[in-house]
Order: structure tokens, then C-alpha cells, then sequence
């Protein structure tokens, strides 16, 4: 019982003498200031940006920001593979057979079901 407060103890401390330079760190990466790690990972920066087609001195509008969004989630949901697919085939074919059975209530809850479904593929749980 001991180690594990002993354990506690040295975690809390050394999360405490780990806040001011951290701290101090994040502060300069956000501010632009260089930091320790500028000439190892600032060249790797500056190529990313340049493949990507990233120009610094512009900001980013809601539309730029907007499509980048949707070519995120787009690249995440594509690359989960064929499960969504199936999924939401699956999903389609229960929405059809209710409708085929003459039943709303059924196409209704299975239509939102889907619809929840997708929504969380495209844009995350919420």
C-alpha cells in the first residue's frame, strides 16, 4: 500500500517540476519562437508545408478551413476499409424491406438509425 502512494507522490511531483518548462516550450512553439527541436524538425516542416501547398503568410478562411475538414474525414472514413461499406449496406437494405413491409414506424427508426450512423462515420461521436 505504501509503494503505491510512494508512487502517487513521485508522479505528482514530477508533473509539477514538468509544468513551467513545458510550459515555457508550448509557449514558444505557438508563438513561432525557435526551440530546441527548430533544426531537427524545422526542415521537415518547411518540406511538409511545401509539398502541401501550405503558404504561411496567408491565413486560413472558413471555406479553406471547411474543405479541409471534409478532406480529413473523407481520407479517415475511406481508409477504415470495406466495414462502413457493408455497414451501411446492411443498414440500406433493413430500410428497403420496411417499406417493402408496408411499414413507416420500422422505416423511420431503422432511416434514423442510419442516418446517426453515417453521421458519426463522417464526423465523429458528438
Amino acid at each position: 500500500m505504501l509503494q503505491g502512494w510512494v508512487q502517487i507522490a513521485v508522479f505528482v511531483a514530477v508533473l509539477v517540476a514538468l509544468v513551467k518548462p513545458v510550459g515555457i516550450y508550448m509557449a514558444r512553439v505557438f508563438t513561432n519562437q525557435r526551440v530546441f527541436l527548430s533544426p531537427l524538425v524545422g526542415p521537415i516542416e518547411r518540406l511538409t508545408y511545401r509539398v502541401m501547398r501550405v503558404r504561411l503568410d496567408e491565413g486560413q478562411d472558413w471555406k479553406g478551413y471547411a474543405r479541409s475538414l471534409i478532406a480529413e474525414r473523407m481520407e479517415q472514413t475511406l481508409g477504415q476499409g470495406s466495414a462502413p461499406v457493408e455497414n451501411s449496406n446492411a443498414e440500406h437494405a433493413a430500410i428497403v424491406a420496411a417499406i417493402k413491409a408496408h411499414d413507416p414506424e420500422g422505416a423511420e427508426s431503422t432511416m434514423r438509425k442510419h442516418l446517426t450512423s453515417i453521421r458519426a462515420m463522417l464526423f465523429g461521436d458528438r
